[in-house]
């Protein structure tokens, strides 16, 4: 009876895996401190599901990838150079929206929570370059592909996506060193997976100049804007001088 029970946790914390959305946001200083927060939802019907039944029966429970009482999401995120900032909780339409933030001292930091034991993060100095990273440890499988269990997978996972966004101190390096899609601005950068290729692995990479700036021009072409500049002073005092005579 107690290994039904579990099977049928362990199915059910499938299913609402399967059911999240979530969307990471992060904002890196050039000393690799910062600010990240953790935006995911689920169908408000299955959130009050796991509220009516959510009392602990003394039994082993799987554990879940997500939290969603204030406590064990703080706890979750417990860690040396971490603060939760903030833990807010909304219903948006048919959905149970969380929303953490949190600063960090070093990005390697959350390396240390529960929360992104599976996620970590990587800061690596190459030279006059910094690469960042952060990998999704990808679930084993024992007996290889399965593309029949991944069709009824990714059917009743539906329309659930994985979003991860970091704005970087300075202008991203373009492909291949860095693998998401770069924003206007040049400093975001984007990922974005179905939760079935999420729950596969991915690494995320995103490169770019050390120091925290990078300059919009080469030194050529500063160089000839400041000879144009030079030349053009030379030209006002000349015409000045020209019309005190006149």
């Amino acid at each position: 009876m107690k290994k039904y029970k579990l099977a049928l946790v362990s199915i059910l914390c499938l299913f609402i895996f399967g059911c999240i959305n979530y969307e990471e946001t992060v904002e890196l200083n050039k000393d690799s401190s910062g600010k990240i927060t953790m935006h995911y939802s689920i169908p408000q019907q299955l959130f009050a599901m796991m509220q009516m039944g959510g009392q602990d029966s003394g039994e082993k429970k799987e554990e879940m990838p997500f939290k969603f009482k204030e406590s064990e999401i703080r706890s979750d995120l417990a860690a040396p150079g971490v603060t939760v900032e903030k833990v807010e909780q909304k219903q948006e339409g048919d959905q149970q929206h969380f929303y953490v933030t949190l600063s960090f001292k070093k990005i390697t930091d959350l390396n240390q929570t529960k929360s992104f034991a599976k996620m970590p993060f990587t800061w690596k100095e190459e030279g006059k370059n910094i690469v960042f990273q952060q990998v999704i440890v990808g679930e084993k499988k024992e007996n290889g592909s399965n593309p029949m269990g991944d069709q009824m997978a990714s059917a009743m996972m539906g329309n659930a996506k994985f979003t991860f966004r970091v704005t970087l101190p300075s202008k991203a390096l373009p492909a291949p060193d860095t693998n998401g899609t770069i924003q206007q601005d040049g400093k975001t950068v984007v990922w974005e997976y179905p939760i079935l290729e999420a729950s596969k692995g991915q690494t995320m990479t995103a490169k770019f100049q050390a120091g925290g700036f990078s300059l919009p021009f080469s030194p050529i072409m500063l160089g000839a804007v400041a000879a144009g500049l030079l030349i053009s002073v030379i030209a006002l005092v000349v015409i000045i001088k020209l019309a005190k005579k006149m």
